[in-house]
């Protein structure tokens, strides 16, 4: 028995050896929210010669797939896995003792072959945890973002080739001594140099299909089918008119990047660290405005190009995980 509201929930996350093929979720995390919804196909019949009203039993209910978001806190450890399935490519490589160094890089392959089962326990009011369990799952995009005293957070926008209810519960289990990442861990650099910002955020989307349906209600793995785009936006106090003409020139800056490093230590003696590089970006944002007297910002947009030898973006991670 749990307690019969969201306290009591549970998310958890397995990969897939093959699309749409369920298996024990393994994964759990602390999460925020969850909008993962099923998707209906309600089709209807209302021929002539019956009258003005649908007649019963003129109308059936297929599930034709499912989809929504997850939002969650970023972590030191237990989340490389679904940092693995918003890029592609995850690379684990020993530092010194326990201290790993992992990699997430885009894939060339568009994520194809990779896929989650998700299962939500869902509280009802009795105090019986409820079963959905959905299989099939792509991220479609995401966003990273944080701001002054707040955390670091990840949000996942998913697709899923079905949901079940009869999957029974798996028994939940946590990463021991994971920490959360915060605002002021953070530090931020652009082209070389040190900038000062109230906040980011820092969205994918891997371009794929998510709509291959056939006859017979067969829905197919989704694939790339359009650009992938990392895009995002640094907020900015307005310091001076390098950004602006950066802006209206179509400057090509180099170099973002976001490190979050914990005090505390890990073993092997260096911190837990979470980092984030784009190698190459152009802005794409607005001008400063004034709005009143307050200090004038300049959030600037962005949008990240392939500079044709880095990876367009790169998370790393410095942790105890030694796999995704």
């Amino acid at each position: 028995m749990v307690i019969g509201s969201g306290l009591g929930a549970q998310l958890g996350f397995g990969e897939e050896s093959t699309y749409g093929t369920a298996v024990t979720v393994d994964r759990f995390v602390e999460f925020n929210s969850e909008s993962l919804k099923t998707e209906l196909s309600q089709v209807t019949s209302m021929g002539l010669g019956r009258g003005r009203f649908q007649r019963s039993g003129r109308q059936k209910t297929v599930i034709k797939g499912a989809s929504g978001s997850v939002e969650l806190d970023l972590m030191t450890k237990g989340h490389g896995m679904l940092l693995k399935h918003c890029l592609g490519s995850y690379a684990n490589t020993s530092v010194a003792g326990s201290e790993r160094k992992a990699l997430i890089t885009p894939d060339a392959a568009g994520l194809a072959g990779l896929s989650l089962t998700t299962q939500v326990g869902r509280p009802s009011v009795d105090g019986t945890s409820r079963p959905f369990t959905f299989e099939g799952g792509k991220v479609k995009s995401w966003e990273l973002k944080s701001s002054v005293d707040d955390k670091v957070v990840l949000a996942m926008e998913l697709d899923y080739e079905t949901v079940v209810t009869g999957t029974a519960l798996a028994t939940a289990s946590y990463a021991s001594g994971a920490e959360i990442f915060v605002f002021s861990e953070c530090a931020a650099t652009l082209a070389g140099s040190s900038i000062a910002l109230r906040g980011f955020s820092i969205k994918g989307d891997n371009g794929l299909d998510v709509g291959r349906r056939a006859l017979g209600n067969t829905k197919k793995q989704p694939i790339a089918a359009g650009p992938a785009t990392i895009t995002g936006s640094l907020d900015f106090e307005f310091e001076g008119l390098t950004r602006y003409g950066q802006l209206v020139a179509g400057t090509e800056v180099q170099n973002l990047i976001l490190t979050f490093t914990t005090p505390t230590t890990i073993a092997g003696g260096g911190p837990a660290l979470f980092k984030v590089t784009i190698p190459l970006l152009y802005f794409t944002g607005d001008s400063p405005a004034v709005g009143g007297p307050e200090i004038i910002r300049e959030p600037m947009a962005f949008k990240a190009v392939d500079n044709g030898t880095d990876a367009v973006i790169t998370f790393e991670q410095r942790t105890l995980d030694t796999a995704a």
